[in-house]
């Protein structure tokens, strides 16, 4: 985020992540008044020690059930309080090419990311001997280094060459993956089982040593995408061949997500000998990867394509026979290819419209998912009149989510008023309802507060403020 809130209100889009599936983000990250400062995420400038204590208390519980009663209770009192107002989850709209690949329905479709996730790229059917899917783009692959790539078209090739110790699976639930169990020795211990079946690109075996290696390397270096993350990681200790100790600084339910799932386990054996050829390796260009995910890549031509293979030598080999990532200058051209059979699948959002046009050829199929990521209406909680929660609530009644649904959204979209929405199914609170528009409501709710009216019709605060 900026240096500066200056602001009144805005409206954003929050856009969809795997990491984000973790309530910890959108709880503590989002609201919690430790992070209520620059280049942070409390931009709102939200503070509630009631809430920072249940946005504290979710992280501590590893216990699904007890970390649920706390994040739920945590959104009532987001609910409450309004100092944001989510109004609408929009619609990811994607079509794919239903004469070469099976119906995603049929195996993995990422919640709230679609065919822009990792599980439909590794479980695509193939219907044809062609076996490589020509994936449509808008956006150029700029930088493949583990420890400098934030932007998310990057993040999400990275997954894909690189293993990471679980993955967030497509329902959203934790899934072990590079680590064959983690087991919770006390509140601040963990042990992992890493599994020893593992191969580099280059062939070498990889192993625990290398995923004990990733973790001091990207503190040492101070990653970009994963060094805030792991300030609650104190050591990483081998206590077997495959097996590691991670003591913490304090319990942390997230870190199965914040950490294991994001982060890549590097090659010990290459990134050392990069450390030792370049003064920082986080200026190192890493244009020819070597992970131990499902692809490796093949080729890589800036700014127009690229393609990665299927490593064939993984332990759970991908179902396409390779991924190539087009890129094209627009969604019209990205829309064009897929109409015309140059590309199988668009792979950025597109509009209703062109969604419709596209759906109705007989070789293009499509399915509308509803995002986790939100539009919200920020207000500046720091400056009169934002700082008056009776005024935010108010204000939250005259936003009208449904009639924007139907006239912009074209009806791609749900209405839904808590920042964890129903795509995310078990950490959702379905007990807070979307907040109606009412200008009758907004009004009741101010002059109950106190303010009134002038002459010429004109709010004013109330008595004393």
């Amino acid at each position: 985020m900026g240096a500066k809130h200056d602001y009144g209100m805005l409206i954003l889009h929050w856009g969809a992540t795997a990491v984000r599936l973790d309530p910890d983000v959108f709880i503590y990250q989002f609201h919690h008044s430790s992070m209520d400062r620059p280049r942070a995420y409390n931009v709102y400038g939200y503070r509630n020690p009631e809430f920072d204590k249940l946005a504290e208390e979710q992280r501590l519980y590893y216990d699904m059930e007890k970390r649920r009663k706390a994040v739920w209770k945590a959104q009532e009192i987001l609910y409450r309080d309004q100092p944001h107002t989510p109004f609408i989850f929009d619609n990811i709209l994607f079509v794919y090419n239903s004469d070469r690949w099976d119906d995603p329905k049929n195996y993995h479709l990422d919640v709230g990311m679609g065919v822009a996730g990792f599980w439909f790229q590794w479980a695509a059917v193939p219907k044809t001997k062609d076996d490589i899917m020509k994936l449509a783009y808008t956006r150029a692959f700029t930088n493949l280094n583990p420890l400098t790539a934030v932007k998310k078209y990057d993040l999400q090739l990275i997954r894909n060459l690189y293993d990471s110790l679980t993955r967030v699976g497509p329902d959203g639930k934790v899934q072990m993956w590079a680590a064959k169990q983690i087991n919770r020795v006390n509140d601040t211990t963990l042990e992992v089982v890493v599994r020893d079946d593992m191969r580099f690109h280059d062939g070498k075996p990889c192993t625990a040593k290398d995923v004990k290696f990733t973790f001091d390397f990207m503190k040492k270096w101070e990653a970009i995408n994963y060094f805030s993350a792991m300030k609650v990681v104190k050591s990483v200790d081998l206590v077997g061949e495959n097996k590691l100790q991670i003591n913490l600084t304090q319990p942390f339910a997230p870190i199965y997500v914040t950490v294991f799932s994001q982060m890549p386990i590097l090659p010990k054996h290459v990134w050392e000998e990069i450390e030792k050829q370049v003064q920082d390796p986080k200026t190192y260009p890493n244009e020819k990867p070597i992970g131990s995910g499902p692809f490796k890549l093949a080729y890589w031509k800036k700014g127009s394509e690229l393609l990665v293979k299927r490593f064939d030598e993984h332990w759970n080999p991908a179902k396409p026979g390779g991924l190539l990532y087009l890129v094209y200058g627009s969604t019209d051209a990205m829309c064009g290819a897929v109409e015309t059979k140059e590309a199988d699948v668009t792979l950025f959002y597109i509009q209703p419209f062109q969604y419709r046009r596209l759906v109705a050829k007989k070789h293009i199929s499509g399915e509308p998912l509803t995002n986790h990521g939100f539009y919200n209406l920020w207000y500046n909680n720091r400056i009169k009149p934002f700082n008056d929660r009776a005024f935010r609530r108010a204000i939250s009644r005259t936003i009208p989510a449904k009639q924007f649904i139907k006239d912009i959204f074209e009806g791609y979209g749900s209405h839904e008023s808590t920042v964890i929405g129903s795509a995310n199914k078990f950490w959702h609170n379905p007990n807070l309802p979307p907040i109606e528009f009412s200008i009758k409501e907004a009004k009741r709710i101010l002059k109950d507060a106190g303010y009134t009216w002038n002459k010429e019709g004109k709010l004013c605060y109330p008595s004393g403020k």
